[in-house]
């Protein structure tokens, strides 16, 4: 309705009153309306920002290092004891380790000579080295798994 008034004319003073307000003593830009911009602004930016963490609030991201609750989890996952968890925290301790879950990934460590209290424990070490490599190849340091392909230096030239 409103575009068929402005279409005759017959809205032309509203329109005249609402640009009367950018004319004259209202025309001038007043602290009050650059605080109502910034905080317009802000608010926006607030906005972009909070809608910005709503994927990582959704899926759950954890962005933290946490050594000892990996440590917990890998016992877990393994099905481990209270018994072979301080074992394996005692032979990190022995190897001088900080992150005793390195000991998952370092079957070597359960070899080697043992010092102290670990010498008697030495028989439930290589039953956890057995339980938790079970079906992995340990190779010698520096050598490359007899699964790999070799390298291109190891080829002949031809």
């Amino acid at each position: 309705m409103n575009n068929v008034l402005w279409a005759t004319g017959a809205g032309s003073n509203l329109a005249e009153s609402w640009g009367s307000r950018f004319r004259g003593s209202h025309a001038q830009l007043d602290s009050d309306d650059i605080l109502m911009v910034l905080l317009i602004v802000a608010g926006a930016a607030l906005a972009i920002w909070l809608l910005s963490r709503v994927p990582a609030v959704q899926n759950r991201v954890r962005r933290f290092n946490n050594p000892r609750q990996l440590f917990k989890q890998l016992c877990r996952a393994h099905e481990l004891d209270r018994p072979s968890r301080r074992l394996l925290r005692r032979l990190a301790r022995h190897h001088g380790m900080k992150q005793p879950a390195l000991l998952f990934l370092e079957p070597e460590r359960f070899r080697g000579r043992l010092d102290g209290k670990l010498v008697s424990e030495r028989g439930n070490i290589q039953a956890l080295r057995n339980r938790l490599f079970a079906g992995a190849q340990e190779t010698p340091s520096g050598a490359a798994p007899a699964s790999s392909p070799p390298s291109a230096t190891d080829r002949p030239s031809g």
